[in-house]
């Protein structure tokens, strides 16, 4: 893989802050090529998918770790 550089698919001012602290991130969507990172919009973690087909649910989770999972995935593909 030689670059690995997830684009920002939400409007930029989507997010609303609560309390000067708690980002809220239910809308977020950021892209890879024809893959997908999203918010599963319970706050409770994300969502991995290609083309519209959900790959996995990393529930619980942050975005770097959905990040990771993705760039993990992409590299097993590509070896493939």
């Amino acid at each position: 893989m030689k670059s690995f550089k997830l684009k920002r698919l939400h409007p930029k001012n989507t997010h609303v802050i609560y309390n000067n602290y708690l980002h809220d991130s239910t809308l977020s969507e950021y892209g890879y090529k024809d893959y997908r990172i999203k918010s599963d919009g319970t706050f409770s973690g994300w969502f991995v998918e290609k083309n519209g087909k959900r790959l996995t649910s990393l529930l619980g989770l942050g975005f770097k770790e959905a990040r990771s999972w993705l760039k993990t995935h992409i590299k097993r593909e590509e070896y493939q």
